[in-house]
């Protein structure tokens, strides 16, 4: 518990670490609210979309549908109306783009059985050749209960999974985070003990292990949990339980979940990705002798790995910094029997490639420099 302690201090024994954090939460916090504000250049057309939508809030049914209809005819042959948006032309637009947006919901379960019609006419067609039959198979067991029933504002929700600029000042912090820690350690020569004493090595490396994954936890937490309240206070507490595919984006995404639950899948696919720099930049110190060039030569992995990761994502967990972009896609990865989507895949080998990373920081040499 002593050695945990003193991994932390060695963490905001600067007070730098402290000011980058907390800065960088601040700065995204900072970035959402630009986006919000860029979104809603037009106050009154904004004002206007979210009123109309709240009224037609709930379980979408055909009499919904065609008084919306209605109301678009009516407003249009109106006049000296107190228009929500300020003017005839832009309720127009408003009623219009709910109306065809809820009409797509509404139409929605009816659209998916010609899909899954198609899906079966596939799986009737490949049967005798496995591998198309399987992939239409699995396809067809992932959008045959799909429906959407209820009708709610979800602008926040399409931009929030749209929005990535938390990945990129949170991947800035774990890094900033694990070279201030491998920094103090040569200072505070801790690294004496690594390289002099088997027991405590090999104790200190089991409590540097926790401390690693404490700090992504915390980091990746702090991030998400205040990513996802800035959205919610802004854009407003809707839709937290509609369907993903509810968006237009993810019409036919790979994933079945409401909002809420898609967002907690993301939180963990970052947590799998930052543990994952960590563990590199560990690994690569253990054995490099100088932790400034480990770091570089780190730094320099991590970046090629995902430069080339959209071509080589079949075995690059770092295509998982596209967050909920792969959810739009719905290409599957085959081995033997087995089939996943693309996300599921990556996810997959993000866990097995920390595991390996784990393994091979938790033994061997330690070879982080003592010289002077």
């Amino acid at each position: 518990m002593n050695l945990l302690k003193y991994e932390w201090k060695k963490l905001f024994v600067r007070k730098i670490f402290i000011i980058v954090f907390i800065g960088f939460i601040l700065l995204n916090i900072g970035l959402i609210a630009f986006q919000y504000k860029t979104d809603f250049l037009d106050k009154q057309l904004s004002t206007a979309e979210k009123y109309y939508t709240l009224e037609f809030t709930g379980k979408i049914t055909k009499e919904k549908v065609t008084k919306l209809s209605t109301m678009i005819e009516q407003v249009s042959n109106e006049t000296n109306k107190d228009y929500k948006s300020g003017g005839k032309e832009g309720d127009i637009i408003v009623l219009q783009s709910i109306y065809d947006d809820m009409r797509s919901r509404y139409t929605y379960h009816q659209d998916m059985q010609t899909y899954l019609k198609v899906l079966t006419d596939n799986i009737d067609y490949f049967k005798n050749q496995n591998v198309e039959q399987q992939y239409n198979t699995f396809l067809y067991n992932e959008y045959k209960d799909r429906q959407i029933t209820t009708y709610d504002y979800i602008v926040g929700w399409n931009q929030l999974f749209h929005y990535d600029k938390t990945i990129i000042l949170m991947s800035f912090v774990v890094i900033f985070g694990v070279v201030l820690m491998i920094s103090n350690e040569r200072d505070s020569h801790m690294d004496v003990l690594l390289k002099t004493s088997i027991k405590g090595r090999k104790y200190f490396q089991k409590i540097r292990f926790v401390h690693m994954i404490s700090f992504v936890l915390i980091v990746v937490i702090a991030f998400s949990i205040t990513e996802l309240l800035t959205f919610l206070i802004l854009y407003g507490f809707h839709g937290l339980f509609e369907p993903l595919y509810a968006l237009k984006d993810f019409y036919r995404s790979s994933i079945s979940c409401n909002m809420l639950q898609c967002y907690f899948l993301i939180v963990l696919i970052r947590l799998i990705i930052m543990l994952l720099l960590v563990q590199i930049i560990q690994v690569i110190s253990k054995y490099i002798p100088h932790y400034i060039l480990a770091f570089f030569l780190s730094a320099l992995i991590i970046l090629g790995l995902i430069v080339v990761a959209n071509d080589t994502q079949v075995f690059n967990p770092f295509a998982l910094l596209q967050e909920s972009q792969l959810f739009i896609e719905k290409d599957c990865i085959q081995i033997g029997p087995l089939c996943m989507f693309t996300y599921q895949w990556l996810m997959l080998i993000g866990v097995g490639y920390n595991l390996i990373l784990a393994i091979m920081s938790l033994i061997g040499k330690e070879g982080v420099s003592y010289e002077t």
